[in-house]
C-alpha cells in the first residue's frame, strides 16, 4: 500500500513538474513575441528609421571604430586617422539628410501598416517642421518683431 502511495506521488510530481517547464515555456514564447509585435513605449518616435539598413550598420561601426582610433591618436586635425573618420561621419549624415527628401517603399509599407490617426501622426513625424518661431522678445506680431530687428 505505501509503495503504491509512493508510485502515485512520484508520478504526480513528474507531471507537475512537466506542466512548470510547459508553463514557463510557453511564457518565455509570449515574452518573445510580444516584445516583437509591441515595441517599448519608452522609445522616441523617430528610433526606428524606415531607411536604415544592413550596410548603415556596417558604416555606423566603422564610424565607431575610427573615432574610436581618432582619439586613441590624440585626436589628430589632419592626416589620414582624421580624414577616415570625418569619411564615416559625412557617410552616416548624408544618408541622414536623403531621409527626408527620398520616398522609398519601406516609408510607403511604413505608412500603408498605420491605420487613421496614427498615419497622420506618422506622416507628421516625417515631413513636418515644428521649429517655428510664434515669439520674439514677448512679442507676437511679425509686424513688430521684423521692427525691432531692423532696429
Amino acid at each position: 500500500m505505501v509503495l503504491e502511495h509512493e508510485n502515485h506521488t512520484l508520478g504526480a510530481l513528474k507531471l507537475q513538474n512537466h506542466i512548470d517547464k510547459a508553463y514557463e515555456k510557453n511564457c518565455r514564447r509570449l515574452e518573445i513575441c510580444s516584445r516583437v509585435l509591441y515595441p517599448n513605449p519608452n522609445i522616441k518616435k523617430n528610433f526606428y528609421k524606415f531607411w536604415w539598413s544592413q550596410e548603415l550598420d556596417y558604416l555606423k561601426q566603422a564610424s565607431i571604430n575610427s573615432n574610436r582610433l581618432w582619439l586613441a591618436a590624440g585626436k589628430p586635425r589632419s592626416g589620414p586617422i582624421f580624414n577616415d573618420r570625418q569619411s564615416c561621419r559625412k557617410r552616416l549624415r548624408d544618408e541622414q539628410r536623403n531621409e527626408t527628401s527620398s520616398y522609398t517603399n519601406a516609408l510607403h509599407d511604413a505608412l500603408i501598416r498605420k491605420k487613421g490617426p496614427t498615419f497622420w501622426k506618422c506622416w507628421r513625424s516625417k515631413f513636418t517642421t515644428s521649429s517655428r518661431c510664434m515669439e520674439v522678445d514677448g512679442c507676437t506680431d511679425s509686424a513688430v518683431i521684423a521692427d525691432n530687428f531692423s532696429n
